[in-house]
C-alpha cells in the first residue's frame, strides 16, 4: 500500500514539474478544441476558445457590416444567439476551412508547438501555418484575428 502511494506521489510530482507544454498539451489542445467546436457547430465553445482580441475584432467587423453597435453584437455572440449562427458562424466555418484544419491538426504530428505562443500546423501539401495562441488567465486561446487579420479587420461576411 505504501509503495503504491509513493509511486503515485512520484508520478504526480513528475507531472507537476513537467515543462509547461509538450506536443499534445496547452495550445495544441486548445486549437484542436476550437476546430472541433467549429466543425461540430458548437459555436458557444468556439467563441469561448477565441482570444479576447479575436473576439473584439470579429465583433467590430460584424458591427460595421451590419450597421449595429458593437455592444449589441457582442451580446449576440456572448449569448450564442441563433442569428449569429446563420449570419456569421456558417460563413466562418466554410471560409476558415475548419474541417480541413481539424483533420490536419488531429493527425499525429499535424499540430505542434511552434514557440511559446504559436501552434504550427503542417498541411497535406507541406505548407505550414503558425497560428498565434495566447494564454489568458489559465486557458490557452486561439488568436485567429491576430494570425490571419493582424490589422484587426476581417473581410465582410
Amino acid at each position: 500500500m505504501q509503495k503504491t502511494l509513493r509511486q503515485a506521489l512520484l508520478i504526480t510530482a513528475l507531472l507537476v514539474s513537467a515543462p509547461a507544454f509538450t506536443a499534445d498539451t496547452g495550445p495544441v489542445i486548445a486549437l484542436r478544441a476550437f476546430f472541433t467546436a467549429v466543425t461540430q457547430k458548437d459555436y458557444a465553445t468556439a467563441w469561448a476558445t477565441l482570444s479576447r482580441k479575436s473576439q473584439e475584432g470579429i465583433v467590430d467587423s460584424v458591427a460595421d457590416g451590419e450597421h449595429m453597435a458593437s455592444p449589441d453584437v457582442r451580446k449576440l455572440f456572448d449569448t450564442n444567439d441563433p442569428s449569429i449562427d446563420a449570419g456569421f458562424w456558417e460563413s466562418f466555418r466554410q471560409s476558415s476551412q475548419a474541417e480541413t484544419f481539424l483533420q490536419v491538426a488531429m493527425a499525429p504530428g499535424g499540430a505542434r508547438n511552434g514557440s511559446d505562443d504559436s501552434v504550427v500546423i503542417t498541411m497535406a501539401n507541406g505548407n505550414t501555418v503558425a497560428l498565434q495562441m495566447y494564454q489568458e488567465g489559465s486557458a490557452w486561446k486561439v488568436g485567429w484575428m491576430e494570425t490571419f487579420f493582424p490589422s484587426n479587420k476581417v473581410p465582410s461576411q
